[in-house]
């Protein structure tokens, strides 16, 4: 499941050695947290995030160097904490229960006043661990739908059916969760407008609080990206995709849901706010394999691999893949590419506060050549895509990167 939005190209500093846990710049109260349990039942075939099968993996002596760099890196009183994977409710729940026990006493997180999102999958998002969570403080429930159809589901080795989703909604309803998204995939080969109408009007007859509408992408290292190149599949053609899309827009819009990122659609006061501060590039921490962390300008990211993770926690250190410091262009260009995604858009005035350069004078052919076009709208003070823009954000936001400011 998608728990983070997709980092900007690299600025181009060289990975770091492990570094002491104490050489990394402590967070200020009110950091926002990622807790990254990577375990789950399967390897789902379009996935290329930092997950594993967990059948026959050190789930326990993970949870040991998790809790370690929990009590080490964790902020305390975080405004947002989310636990993300892997499937964090594949864990049993005295594993759910020791993690959320260390998150509270290294936070003080406060139940009623922080957003807590656990990620789930309907398989394991069984009557009692969906009670637990709750009464841990969890209050916001990502279920990892991704297709309410079972020839989906099968093509993308999901280890649920359609029944299983709707059981795991009555469930987290019955559990006391009042902030519900549902994660769905779109665009995957042979799909027609007709069916993801139909699929997706199933997903929003359910009652979700939001919606991750996130399209098919055959990222290196997949399954499914392995059959692409082999020829296997074929991508749907783009001009089905676009309309893909608009129909995501067009049936969230009717149904009450907000369109606050590409992706991302929320009723009134259901946007995600930990996610939010990816976007809006804040501060946050992330601990567990593969987690990124963004504090006092620094960012790194631990080793995704499970063992290297655990080892290097049993020295007392974290096992960094990357570490650099990002300040002016490069912090003006992730700023932009993050914050591009958002409908909101970017503003000038923010964005010279946290870089000390102007949105303008840096990027001003960036700017015309994109509205020209008619993808970025732009006032002089706040820059923000356009409807169209919206259809073609990954080009806009690049742009931003391959071109050379002057």
């Amino acid at each position: 499941m998608r728990a983070l939005p997709r980092t900007p190209p690299p600025s181009g500093a060289p990975p770091a050695a492990a570094v002491a846990i104490p050489e990394l710049p402590r967070a200020e109260p009110g950091t926002s947290l990622y807790v990254h349990l990577p375990f789950c039942a399967t390897k789902c075939r379009y996935c290329d995030f930092p997950s594993y099968p967990g059948k026959g993996m050190p789930i326990d002596a993970y949870l040991d160097a998790l809790c370690v760099e929990i009590r080490a890196r964790a902020p305390r009183h975080p405004r947002t904490i989310f636990l993300g994977g892997g499937t964090p409710t594949y864990l049993g729940e005295a594993q759910i229960r020791r993690v959320f026990s260390t998150i509270a006493e290294a936070t003080g997180f406060e139940a009623g006043r922080t957003e807590v999102t656990v990620e789930a999958n309907p398989e394991s998002a069984t009557e009692e661990k969906l009670l637990l969570l709750r009464r841990s403080g969890a209050n916001r429930l990502s279920l990892g739908v991704q297709a309410m159809r079972e020839r989906l589901l099968q093509f993308f080795d999901r280890p649920h059916d359609v029944g299983s989703v709707r059981r795991a909604v009555a469930a987290a309803r019955a559990a006391g969760f009042e902030n519900l998204n549902l994660d769905l995939i779109f665009g995957a080969p042979g799909q027609t407008p007709a069916d993801w109408r139909e699929d997706l009007s199933a997903a929003i007859a359910l009652q979700p609080d939001h919606l991750s509408l996130y399209d098919l992408v055959y990222e290196e290292g997949t399954a499914f990206r392995r059959w692409l190149d082999r020829g296997w599949l074929s991508p749907l053609p783009e001009e089905v995709c676009r309309e893909l899309f608009l129909i995501s827009v067009e049936l969230a819009g009717s149904s009450g849901f907000r369109p606050y990122e590409v992706s991302n659609f929320a009723r009134p006061g259901r946007e995600c706010r930990h996610n939010l501060t990816y976007w809006r590039n804040e501060p946050y921490v992330g601990v567990g394999c593969g987690a990124a962390s963004y504090v006092g300008g620094i960012r790194w990211k631990n080793d995704a691999r499970v063992l290297p993770y655990i080892r290097a926690l049993e020295r007392g250190a974290v096992p960094l893949i990357e570490q650099e410091r990002l300040a002016g262009l490069d912090r003006l260009k992730e700023s932009i590419f993050l914050g591009l995604r958002l409908r909101e858009g970017v503003t000038r005035s923010r964005l010279l506060r946290e870089t000390g350069l102007d949105l303008e004078t840096v990027f001003d052919l960036e700017i015309r050549t994109s509205r020209e076009k008619g993808l970025l709208e732009w006032d002089g003070e706040r820059l923000f895509l356009t409807e169209e823009g919206v259809l073609l954000a990954d080009s806009v936001l690049y742009s931003f990167f391959t071109q050379s400011p002057v």
